[in-house]
């Protein structure tokens, strides 16, 4: 997995940031949903 991480990165580094980038965005859409619907309920 790392190496796997590593080649895609050496070999194209917008690919590595796009995924770093698009897993912290699932966090935070998760994130965003919970509060919202914690407000929501409130």
């Amino acid at each position: 997995m790392k190496l796997a991480g590593r080649t895609h990165a050496g070999q194209n580094p917008l690919l590595g940031i796009y995924r770093t980038q698009s897993t912290n965005s699932l966090f935070g859409i998760g994130t965003a949903i919970i509060v919202q619907a914690t407000r929501h309920y409130k």
